[in-house]
């Protein structure tokens, strides 16, 4: 026969022994909840991820197509107009300037005043290259076909 203070003590550690598994038992169903909490909020964070990481996608290739120039753009037929009309005012303008200063009917003061009203022009025309250039050269500026469209009808009638 076991003395009674064995028997307590064995008691007490089974009591013990009993509680730990209990214990045991309860943190293996909180850390299962806490996974499967941890599984929907990592799911619901990817999904979120990647529908940002879609939507940004889809973003940057709409504005990254923004900075291409379409064929239909460089084919505009304005845009040539505007080039042979920059030309022909060059033209224009040295044969013009040519005969000013050799001619005896101008005064000094006039060809002078000629000469401003040229250069203006010719700024002016640079300008309107210079912008043009832009409109129709890729990765230059973000517009759609329509606003380059745009920009180049009104380039046109300047």
């Amino acid at each position: 026969m076991v003395p009674p203070k064995k028997a307590k003590a064995q008691a007490d550690e089974i009591a013990q022994l009993t509680l730990n598994i209990q214990k045991l038992a309860q943190f293996r169903a909180i850390l299962k909840d806490m996974k499967a909490g941890y599984e929907i909020l990592n799911g619901g964070y990817n999904t979120i991820k990647n529908l940002s990481e879609g939507n940004f996608k889809i973003h940057k290739s709409f504005l990254d197509g923004l900075m291409e120039v379409s064929p239909e753009v460089k084919k505009y037929r304005k845009v040539a107009e505007i080039i042979q009309y920059q030309s022909r005012l060059v033209k224009d303008y040295q044969k013009a300037w040519g005969r000013f200063q050799h001619s005896e009917v101008f005064k000094p003061s006039e060809i002078q005043y000629l000469s401003g009203v040229y250069a203006r022009l010719l700024k002016s025309s640079l300008k309107n290259l210079d912008e043009l250039t832009l409109v129709v050269t890729a990765s230059k500026l973000r517009m759609s076909d329509d606003e380059r469209i745009q920009s180049i009808d009104r380039i046109h009638a300047d």
